[in-house]
């Protein structure tokens, strides 16, 4: 009869537990996922990139160093369709302002305008 109760006892504690960190869980990411778009939308740069890589150690995000006088920045495109992160060349001049999806891309002979599209992993398909 006790080993019942402490296999009842223990069964309903850990059912407990479940519910509360999967409750806990799914609330810190409600709370804290940025969507993307939202993040690229406030994203501001410009300069030379220098690098182009794929971040094994980050989930191998593709990942572009932009380079500014004494600023680099780090702009993550794993999250922009269309190719976009192909298209893009070390040497070329990347600049994009807060507040748009357009980035300005520079090169010898090309100077476009690329509104950037997002992919939104939040919705299904």
């Amino acid at each position: 009869m006790k080993k019942l109760n402490l296999i009842i006892l223990v069964i309903f504690v850990f059912s407990i537990g479940f519910i509360i960190i999967n409750l806990f869980s799914s609330k810190v990411n409600e709370i804290f996922q940025i969507h993307e778009k939202d993040f690229i939308f406030k994203e501001e740069y410009s300069g030379l990139v220098k690098q182009k890589y794929i971040d094994k150690e980050q989930h191998n995000f593709k990942t572009i160093i932009v380079k500014q006088k004494n600023k680099e920045y780090t702009i993550l495109f794993d999250f922009v369709m269309g190719g976009l992160y192909e298209f893009i060349e070390v040497g070329d001049t990347l600049s994009k302002k807060s507040g748009t999806l357009d980035l300005r891309l520079k090169r010898k002979d090309l100077d476009t305008l690329i509104t950037m599209q997002i992919y939104d992993r939040r919705k299904k398909n």
